[in-house]
């Protein structure tokens, strides 16, 4: 929903600047008078790396009047990469004066502060004080940091503009729980489920242009509140993929229902990013994505474990007109056939297959999902999300690459895939992508979803010996099935994302 401009219009800008920011202030939405409230507002960003360099760059080119960077890391080699405002000079600085130094060079008019402190309970008060905010942005690569600012924007009645990636995906909202239908980021994590995460960028790894493409994002979030241009991301989620090119929505709900305390996911046909006025019901929307739900806890410094490549935790299908080739991609599985040829429940007493919800059907979005050893193995349908799944697991399972799965839940045909009468375990190469497709699944009605805790190297034939007995062929020709025994409920870790603030 459009929110009214979030800053006053500050003194009449000089020639200089009125001619350094001609093209922006031409934009239809924001003009003189958003230009003059650009240049009062005040933003404090923490992080400074990945996603904290270009928020900090386009910031300091739109004409933000101050902005305070806090980050207590320094810069690195592997920095560079990604992180496009350091140059080799700047090996061992912090982070913070180092990006400030770069952000001020593009706007002689505005202030661009580098505080090089970590943010912490102890710290934070102190730092927003002395920063005096309108709008907080939050780049960090840890949950802890996350929850401390989240905490802090929630209790001035500040918007908190948020986002990561790591891998190929990223996220962004704004977390703003005190106006009308805003929500907080206890609406989009459990904190009491709060796990550290074994998930690192060291180990996914980070694609450099989707930092450019998310912090660029943060900006746009950031001045669209300042001007009241456009609508932006309070309630929702945007899920950026940068395998598919496309950028997705999620809708946000806030928790607290007596009948049900998680989320409740609304699905809605969802807008391509831009704010070109168009209808969003009218644009070609896909639904579905990756945010994480459950917290991780302060790692080692360094330590950016993230949001996945995907861990895309709470998808939402729904959309808008659907085009052939998804449909198409919906039917595939990327390996010797289709996997819509598999997988189906047979039907008789007691075994009717459950019909897929409606398109437009709202369910409870899950906030963690179990998490399960060998011994659950038997007795499950067992998917294997691997886009490539050679060499195949030692257990009979049905590969089902990620991108098909939401599809077809997207398309209405995902029973077709994965029967609704059995109990089903995820398998991935280290679990984000599991715990999307889970949560994917419960979701959309599922009832019995878990993720493989030790990921796909330890079902490999030459780490897994157990749990290979007793399968039976799924229709598509590959075994789906083994013996019947149960495992207790783990809780889920959810990865962070890329930062700069200290993990």
């Amino acid at each position: 929903m459009p929110f009214p401009p979030l800053v006053p219009p500050g003194a009449e800008l000089g020639d200089a600047e009125v001619r350094r920011t001609a093209r922006q202030s031409a934009v239809l939405g924001i003009g003189e008078l958003g230009q003059r409230r650009i240049a009062a507002a005040r933003v404090l960003v923490v992080g400074a790396g990945g996603l904290g360099a270009p928020v900090v760059q386009y910031l300091a080119g739109a004409g933000i009047g101050r902005i305070d960077i806090v980050d207590d890391d320094v810069v690195e080699d592997h920095n560079l990469a990604r992180q496009l405002l350091f140059t080799i000079d700047d090996f061992g600085r912090p982070k913070a004066t180092a990006l400030a130094r770069a952000g001020a060079r593009l706007d002689p008019a505005g202030a661009v502060v580098g505080i090089d402190r970590r943010v912490s309970p102890e710290s934070v008060d102190e730092l927003f004080a002395a920063a005096s905010p309108h709008i907080v942005i939050d780049t960090t690569d840890d949950w802890c940091t996350r929850f401390t600012i989240a905490d802090a924007c929630a209790a001035r009645g500040l918007p908190l503009v948020a986002g990561s990636v790591v891998g190929t995906d990223g996220w962004a909202t704004v977390f703003w729980p005190t106006v009308d239908g805003g929500t907080g980021i206890d609406d989009f994590l459990d904190r009491e489920q709060a796990a550290a995460s074994t998930v690192s960028c060291a180990e996914t790894g980070i694609l450099g242009p989707l930092c450019g493409q998310l912090g660029s994002m943060l900006a746009a979030q950031t001045i669209s509140l300042v001007t009241g241009l456009g609508e932006p991301l309070v309630g929702r989620v945007a899920i950026v993929d940068v395998r598919t090119a496309r950028v997705r929505e999620m809708p946000l709900r806030p928790r607290g229902s007596a009948a049900d305390p998680a989320v409740t996911v609304t699905r809605t046909a969802t807008a391509r990013a831009g704010s070109d006025g168009v209808d969003p019901a009218s644009r070609a929307g896909l639904a579905a994505g990756a945010v994480p739900t459950t917290p991780s806890r302060q790692g080692e410094r360094g330590s950016t474990s993230g949001v996945p490549t995907a861990d895309p935790a709470a998808p939402v299908a729904a959309a808008g007109p659907e085009t052939a080739a998804d449909r198409s991609t919906a039917r595939g599985t990327g390996r010797g056939g289709s996997a819509g040829q598999g997988a189906k429940t047979a039907r008789g007493p007691g075994r009717e297959e459950p019909v897929d919800p409606a398109p437009g059907a709202a369910q409870p979005m899950p906030l963690a999902v179990r998490r399960v050893d060998e011994t659950a193995l038997p007795g499950a349908f067992v998917v294997d999300l691997r886009e490539d799944p050679v060499p195949e697991l030692a257990i009979p399972s049905q590969p089902i690459p990620l991108h098909t799965l939401t599809a077809a839940v997207e398309d209405g045909r995902i029973g077709e895939l994965v029967p609704r009468t059995e109990r089903v375990v995820i398998v991935c190469e280290r679990g984000p992508r599991a715990r999307f497709a889970a949560r994917t699944l419960l979701t959309v009605g599922y009832r019995d979803v878990a993720v493989f805790d030790g990921g796909a190297t330890a079902l490999l034939p030459a780490a897994a010996t157990a749990a290979t007995a007793g399968g039976r062929t799924a229709p598509g020709g590959r075994a789906a099935r083994v013996t019947d025994h149960e495992s207790p409920a783990a809780v889920e870790p959810s990865p962070d994302g890329e930062g700069g603030h200290r993990g």
